[in-house]
C-alpha cells in the first residue's frame, strides 16, 4: 500500500504544471538525507542505551562513520532548503507534519490492542472458571 501511494503522489507531482524530474528531486532530497542524519543518531543512541547487546557487525572507527553521515545529511538537508527553499520546506513540512499522524495512528492502534488483549484474558478467564 506503501508502494502505491508512493506511486500516486509521485505521479501527481509529475503532472503538475511546470513538474519535471528534478522538481521530484527536490521534494525526495532534503526528506532521504533528513532521515540518513537520523538513522546515523540512531546508531549511538541504541548503542548508548543498550551497551551490554551483542553486535552482530561491528561498526569500524565507531563513533566516526555516524557523526559523519549526521554531519554530510544535515549539511545537505541545509543545502537543498538553500538551493531551492518551495520544494524542500513542502517536502520537509509533510515529514513533520507525518509524525503527529503517525504517532495518532499508532496510540489508537495500541490502545485497541490492549483492549482486545483484556478482553482475550477476561475470556480465556471466563472459560476456565467454567471448566471448573
Amino acid at each position: 500500500a506503501a508502494l502505491i501511494a508512493q506511486g500516486v503522489v509521485s505521479s501527481v507531482l509529475l503532472l503538475l504544471p511546470g513538474a519535471s524530474f528534478a522538481s521530484l528531486l527536490h521534494y525526495f532530497a532534503p526528506a532521504s538525507w533528513l532521515f540518513y542524519a537520523a538513522t546515523g543518531s540512531t546508531v549511538i543512541v541504541l548503542r548508548c542505551k543498550f551497551p551490554e547487546v551483542e553486535r552482530p557487525f561491528t561498526c569500524p572507527l565507531y563513533p566516526m562513520p555516524p557523526i559523519v553521515v549526521i554531519i554530510v545529511g544535515l549539511c545537505l538537508v541545509i543545502s537543498c532548503v538553500a538551493s531551492s527553499p518551495l520544494f524542500s520546506c513542502a517536502a520537509l513540512g509533510f515529514v513533520f507534519v507525518s509524525y503527529p499522524v503517525y504517532h495518532f495512528a499508532y496510540k489508537n492502534r495500541e490502545t485497541t490492542s490492549a483492549i482486545s488483549a483484556d478482553a482475550d484474558a477476561a475470556d480465556a478467564a471466563d472459560a476456565a472458571d467454567a471448566a471448573d
